[in-house]
């Protein structure tokens, strides 16, 4: 009995530390958000492509970080995988492997989740040329839904009835929300058309797609949470898309559809590194952990949090107006996280009873 309590203690202490981790993701995405649309507008620099192809080679620090945290004897991503796991296996069954849980190398998930990871990122981005943060964070948190029907299909989600509630009850919140009439005391001169709206309403929704997509895959094949598995899978996803993403760079230079400039304002080149370190290089690894240590159900819905941040945002910073109907669907969406968390914590202690 002792055993099975202090099981379910270390179970949900590092469920709340996924949580916490979970926490500082929706204030870095959100204040990341805000930026780069500030980037885009004020200082019409609208360049998303090369935005997220520059946020994504910042990953390569990590394989600094790996090579100087790791013993030499423990770098052994390069060779040997098979006989170094043996090795390893048999001297300690809680040494960190770097392999998945189906026999995937390190190297082979970074690389297929390189792919998903930056046409996610690079949707999200390119969404804030055409619409609202609010309205781009609130179609993002459709990825619930998506996260929700992959991973009970891969098998690391429970179909149940109460995560079904939560999901949808997030998802009347979030039609609630994006329904709500909203407006700007002073109208702006160049109000974006429909059009334009509704393109960057369908990037936001295919980022939430491709996000379902790669944390359900982080999930099915990441072996653990260890911080030497953290770091080099993210330095690895950087160097892949490093050397994979930059023949499109220059193919879309050459098509006119992103020229490619580097900034020539030093405000911009801020803004870039700064969205670089915090909306980039350290909060995908807090979303890592917060993926690993809850699950992604989890992980995606508590990304809902930042839709009413991103609407407080608008309303401080801008003067948005709101009514009840806004409200309403944000304690909805605050209802469907604590749904959701408190049905994944009740699933946990199922096995001590």
């Amino acid at each position: 009995m002792n055993q099975s309590c202090l099981a379910v203690l270390w179970h949900n202490t590092r469920y709340v530390q996924g949580v916490l981790a979970l926490l500082g993701v929706v204030v870095c995405w959100v204040g990341s958000s805000f930026a780069v649309q500030g980037m885009f507008t004020d200082y019409e620099y609208s360049k998303p492509f090369f935005l997220t192809y520059f946020n994504t080679c910042t990953f390569t620090l990590y394989l600094g970080v790996y090579w100087a945290t790791t013993a030499p004897a423990d770098r052994h991503w390069a060779r040997g995988l098979e006989s170094h796991q043996a090795h390893h296996e048999a001297a300690d069954e809680t040494a960190p492997l770097l392999r998945a849980k189906d026999g995937h190398t390190t190297p082979s998930l970074s690389a297929k989740f390189c792919v998903l990871w930056f046409l996610a990122n690079w949707s999200q981005n390119a969404s804030l040329a055409y619409t609202s943060v609010a309205s781009s964070t609130v179609i993002g948190s459709t990825s619930g839904l998506f996260t929700l029907l992959i991973g009970s299909m891969a098998g690391v989600e429970r179909l149940t009835l109460a995560r079904c509630v939560a999901a949808l009850c997030s998802l009347v919140g979030v039609a609630l929300v994006t329904n709500a009439p909203a407006h700007l005391p002073d109208p702006v001169d160049e109000a974006p058309s429909l059009v334009s709206h509704l393109w960057g309403d369908a990037l936001a929704l295919m980022g939430a797609f491709f996000y379902g997509c790669y944390t359900v895959l982080l999930k099915c094949r990441m072996h653990d949470d260890t911080q030497a598995n953290n770091t080099l899978f993210f330095g690895l996803v950087g160097l892949f898309n490093m050397v994979g993403m930059w023949p499109f760079l220059l193919l879309l230079h050459c098509l006119g559809w992103e020229t490619f400039a580097l900034p020539d304002v030093p405000v911009v080149w801020a803004i870039i590194l700064v969205n670089a370190f915090l909306g980039t290089f350290l909060s995908d690894y807090l979303w890592l952990l917060a993926v690993l240590l809850t699950s992604p159900l989890v992980a995606t819905l508590g990304l809902a949090l930042s839709i009413p941040l991103a609407f407080f945002g608008d309303i401080v910073f801008k003067g948005l107006v709101v009514n009840a109907t806004y409200w309403i669907g944000t304690g909805l969406v605050l209802c469907g996280f604590l749904g959701v968390n408190s049905a994944t914590l009740w699933e946990q202690s199922l096995p001590a009873r």
